[in-house]
């Protein structure tokens, strides 16, 4: 009779935890909706792609940083091979 009794209990947690999974995926369904950029846009990075072309700024920071490099002894990066 116990096994019976532990089993209602499991199909009741199983119930449970059904019902709760339903919950989690309506709110997060609706967080989706409310939050830009999710689903499809393309992401915080794809903005940012290509927003210092032409920026003499950016050149500059860009030999600063290869300067600093070569002074302080540190190993840039190799160029990945095409």
């Amino acid at each position: 009779m116990d096994s019976v009794r532990d089993l209602g209990e499991l199909v009741m947690t199983i119930q449970e935890l059904e019902s709760r999974l339903r919950t989690v995926e309506v709110e997060v369904a609706e967080l989706k909706r409310r939050v830009p950029g999710v689903d499809g846009a393309p992401g915080w990075l794809q903005k940012f792609i290509g927003a210092f072309d032409n920026k003499p700024e950016y050149d500059e920071i860009v030999r600063y940083g290869e300067e600093f490099r070569r002074t302080e002894g540190v190993v840039a990066d190799e160029e990945p091979e095409a």
